[in-house]
């Protein structure tokens, strides 16, 4: 779309138009037998395509603990595919797991 148009399709829908919201809805699962998964991660502290911080990222771990869950009690994370928008959720600024306790499921295509 060419970014006149899609400054008008924003403004008419009530958006701004000098900022493209494109979120990623990312899902925290808690079985009866109590084993927890989530589908992808979100892009975490990855830096955008400048190289700068996404204010808007990296939310996801944050959410899970205040709906009252420890990441560590994540079982299971499946990855739907290798995009840093998809797995940079999986690890902190350190680079230290942020669902230690986790097997990580990817299709073998995206590996």
């Amino acid at each position: 779309m060419p970014p006149d148009e899609l400054k008008l399709f924003l403004v008419a829908n009530g958006q701004d138009p000098d900022v493209l919201m494109n979120p990623i809805s990312c899902l925290c699962v808690t079985l009866a037998d109590g084993r927890r998964m989530i589908v992808d991660s979100g892009i975490g502290g990855v830096a955008g395509p400048d190289g700068s911080p996404i204010p808007s990222a990296g939310r996801f771990a944050d959410a899970v603990r205040r709906a009252g869950i420890d990441p560590a009690t994540i079982d299971t994370v499946f990855v739907s595919h290798i995009h840093p928008d998809h797995i940079g959720g999986l690890f902190d600024d350190d680079d230290q797991p942020l669902f230690p306790n986790a097997d990580i499921h990817v299709t073998r295509q995206e590996v």
